[in-house]
């Protein structure tokens, strides 16, 4: 009962925090595309620290660039939350705003999983795993916007996404933890994250298979 009633808290708190930083953004004028934009920075941020984290061997060294990989992932995932939001309250819509959206969400997404792949040299096969992730990291998405397009019923791609984003932070601050580990454990993450999305391709396609036959 204590622990529900403290989820609850942290949840009210979280949405509170959400919302203050919505309402300010609306205030100081900030459209949804620029926001989109800005995502792409912190995503191309985080390919770059982790293209640099194992170029050296230094324990403080590959922990700083990895520190700031997840706060390029988070606040890459923070724009994807707020700027919806944004969107709403601010009666701000651009008839680009599913270009800019999309495209940076797709840039994002492959930036960050070929920086991955690139910064893991050390694999012989990291780059094509780096760039096999990326792949489906797009088809994915392209498959939900089928989805959105043509009216058919939802899957789980929402959760799916958070899920994935939530496994790269732990999966980084657990390689944090254990240091003389982090590479094979980034690695080994890389490779799992191409197999989440296979399944999930092909779970949403025989979904939409199913619907169109009914």
């Amino acid at each position: 009962m204590i622990q529900k009633i403290k989820h609850c808290h942290l949840s009210d708190v979280k949405q509170r925090w959400i919302q203050h930083v919505t309402t300010r953004l609306v205030t100081k004028g900030v459209t949804p595309n620029e926001i989109a934009l800005l995502s792409m920075v912190f995503a191309q941020v985080a390919s770059f620290a982790f293209l640099l984290a194992f170029c050296f061997n230094h324990i403080w060294f590959t922990s700083c660039c990895l520190l700031v990989a997840i706060m390029g992932i988070l606040l890459r995932l923070f724009c994807n939350i707020v700027i919806d939001r944004v969107e709403k309250e601010g009666g701000v819509h651009s008839p680009f705003s599913i270009v800019y959206h999309t495209f940076a969400d797709r840039y994002s997404d492959v930036v960050i999983y070929l920086g991955l792949g690139y910064g893991l040299w050390m694999f012989g096969w990291s780059a094509y795993v780096g760039w096999a992730t990326a792949l489906c990291a797009v088809i994915n998405a392209y498959i939900d916007l089928f989805v959105k397009v043509y009216h058919l019923k939802s899957t789980f791609s929402d959760r799916i996404t958070k899920l994935q984003t939530v496994i790269i932070v732990t999966t980084v601050l657990l390689a944090l933890i254990i240091f003389e580990y982090n590479r094979q454990i980034v690695y080994a993450s890389l490779i799992l994250f191409t197999f989440i999305y296979l399944f999930v391709i092909c779970l949403k396609a025989y979904v939409i298979v199913k619907n169109l036959d009914e």
